[in-house]
């Protein structure tokens, strides 16, 4: 990142200048493109939108007559909850309510608001009135712990009172003292006797005969002909709202007492009775009425009739179930749906097409019209978003690519362009250098006179003379060598004349052509070759190629020169190695220094000579031979540069 930001820095000081046009031509295309996009996108969202609105405006009078249905169905349901409880006791009619309607219970209330059913008896004192036998019957049971004889004084009472509340106490507190007293069966057969006398009342308004039934179950065997008979019989009375009757308080006792003995027995108003117990105990103020209200109750909603006489709890799933029911009379079109949604889930559907308030009888609810398979509609609307969005897409990349192509051939003709200034200049300064060396050398033995101290009077410095215009001449053809081996490789132009040759000649001949450099004592070249080593190739690129290497080594190691060179047979590949004791190479210089005219040190390479062509070479004829060249290198630490070229056995 740091290395992209600093490129991107130069820009505007002459490197890498080539990339303005490629970031222009990127803005320009991107940028409108972009736009075009979002505007794409944009369109298709409110192209979906419109869609919408339109089925929701062909839909919208459907709904309408569903809301007025179902707000026509609880307002007459309403009204018929109060001709039920004008007409009927307020046990029965709370039964009828129950059986007849939607409502989950109903509480019912008197012409004074006071709460009418679920009731609780009130004590009749007058009946409490029971003599000194009671009394002394009471104390044998629980004074003196003789239930035998309390027994017998409680039989005494039932059979000469002429209050029959009085009788059926009494007959109750013989069982309970036979119990007591070990006589089970005495105790049934009494029981069983109380159980059919359905106008025994105790003083609270308690019905003894039911309460006679659910004692006989705890006293009989469990599952018995007996038993089975007793729980029928009370489920029966249980679920029967005819007088006489007993208290709504006793009644669910006597409802949760016999679901615990038998949890498969049928309670048709159990629910409702619990219901409808737990909002009297919860009372809030009154509503108005045909308004649906919460309770203090989870989930359960109240509803008051017209006169205000009838309180109706309806839970909400049973209101969703009523409102499916009164929607399933109105005929939809194939694929639509209507749903109702409670206050909590109303807030936050936004996925419904079109939607209508129950107000004012269901506030808070709603009528809810939707497609059956929206993920369809959705599908084919984001398949529709998604071709022009992909579309805007590939032709934003197509237009890309071309502006890319198009930047990189002009990138291509600057660097190319950049390339033969670069080679003009190397080609002029590298060329000047050995061509003054040698103007000099030459006119210097032309300028001879004669005289003893001419070169041509001293033949040891006349031959020191031409052995270094021989040297620049080498020099020279060197550089020409590569200048012409470099425009061969930019043409594509160089043929090499592979052949069966032996590695090690291949090195000697390089060394021999750079052995002059070094004396043996301060500068030394060691050379290590195993022989034979056969390889195919072109001898005299090849021979470029330790050269290279060679003359690399020399021209960047200090004084003392150590320089070793090395061929050996790994495998199927012959390794050729050139290490030097020089100045060595950074990471960011080593990937580097295979690149044409790049050069480590310029300094060095203007005092020795070079323009940075040497090691790409280098590269181009070891790949063109399927092999691979290789550096290893630290600063200060030296440098190894590792040629492996493909091995063959020797003929």
């Amino acid at each position: 990142m740091r290395q992209m930001l600093q490129r991107f820095l130069r820009l505007g000081t002459g490197h890498d200048s080539a990339l303005w046009p490629v970031l222009l031509l990127l803005l320009v295309v991107l940028v409108p493109s972009a736009g075009v996009v979002w505007m794409m996108r944009a369109a298709m969202e409110n192209e979906r939108f419109a869609v919408r609105q339109r089925l929701a405006e062909a839909y919208h009078a459907q709904l309408e007559i569903a809301r007025r249905r179902i707000d026509e169905q609880w307002r007459e349901t309403l009204v018929r909850l109060d001709a039920l409880a004008a007409k009927e006791l307020p046990a029965r009619a709370f039964a009828e309510c129950i059986r007849g309607s939607t409502v989950d219970s109903v509480v019912l209330l008197d012409d004074s608001g006071n709460v009418a059913y679920p009731n609780s008896a009130a004590a009749d004192p007058a009946s409490t009135e029971l003599g000194d036998d009671w009394r002394t019957a009471e104390h044998l049971e629980f004074t003196e712990d003789n239930p035998a004889d309390a027994a017998e004084v409680y039989k005494s009472i039932a059979t000469r009172a002429t209050n029959a509340t009085v009788a059926a106490r009494a007959r109750q507190a013989q069982a309970r003292a036979l119990v007591r007293a070990g006589d089970t069966r005495g105790a049934i057969r009494v029981l069983q006797f109380l159980s059919k006398d359905d106008a025994a009342f105790d003083s609270h308004g308690r019905s003894l005969a039911a309460d006679a039934e659910l004692r006989l179950l705890e006293l009989l065997q469990r599952d018995s002909a007996d038993w089975h008979e007793a729980s029928a019989r009370l489920a029966e009375r249980l679920n029967d709202y005819n007088p006489p009757l007993p208290s709504a308080d006793q009644r669910r006792f006597l409802m949760h007492a016999l679901r615990a003995l038998d949890p498969t027995i049928k309670l048709t108003t159990f629910q409702a009775e619990n219901l409808a117990a737990e909002f009297v105990a919860n009372p809030i103020a009154a509503e108005p009425p045909n308004e649906l209200r919460p309770t203090r109750i989870a989930d359960v909603f109240q509803l008051r009739s017209p006169s205000g006489r009838v309180i109706a709890l309806v839970e909400s799933a049973t209101l969703e179930q009523a409102i499916r029911d009164a929607l399933a009379e109105q005929p939809f079109p194939e694929g639509v749906v209507v749903v109702a949604r409670g206050p909590a889930q109303s807030e936050g559907a936004t996925n419904d097409l079109v939607s209508a308030s129950l107000a004012p009888t269901l506030p808070g609810w709603r009528l809810a019209l939707g497609l059956a398979d929206s993920a369809s509609f959705d599908a084919a609307a984001n398949e529709r978003m998604a071709f022009f969005l992909w579309t805007g897409v590939v032709v934003v990349a197509i237009t890309a690519a071309l502006a890319l192509l198009v930047a990189r051939m002009l990138r291509e003709q600057s660097r190319l362009t950049r390339l033969k200034n670069d080679l003009v200049a190397t080609v002029s300064h590298e060329l000047k250098t050995p061509l003054a060396s040698i103007r000099l050398l030459v006119d210097t033995l032309l300028d001879a006179d004669g005289s003893p101290d001419a070169p041509f009077g001293d033949q040891v410095r006349a031959r020191e003379y031409l052995e270094m215009i021989a040297k620049e001449n080498m020099r020279l053809s060197r550089l020409i060598d590569n200048f012409l081996t470099f425009s061969r490789m930019e043409r594509g132009k160089h043929r090499f004349d592979f052949q069966p040759n032996d590695a090690a000649a291949i090195v000697d001949q390089a060394v021999a052509a750079v052995a002059e450099r070094f004396d043996g004592d301060t500068n030394q070249l060691t050379v290590q070759v195993d022989r034979p080593l056969a390889l195919e190739g072109d001898a005299g690129a090849l021979v470029t190629v330790v050269v290279n290497l060679l003359d690399n080594a020399w021209k960047y190691s200090d004084e003392p020169k150590q320089v070793a060179v090395s061929a050996r047979q790994a495998a199927d590949r012959i390794v050729i190695s050139v290490a030097d004791n020089g100045i060595g190479l950074s990471p960011r210089a080593a990937q580097r220094v295979f690149d044409r005219f790049y050069q480590v040190d310029q300094h060095l390479s203007r005092s020795h000579g070079g323009c940075g062509l040497g090691l790409s070479i280098v590269k181009y004829i070891v790949e063109a031979h399927r092999g691979e060249v290789t550096v290893e290198s630290r600063l200060g630490a030296g440098t190894k540069f590792t040629v492996s070229l493909p091995a063959i056995g020797m003929p």
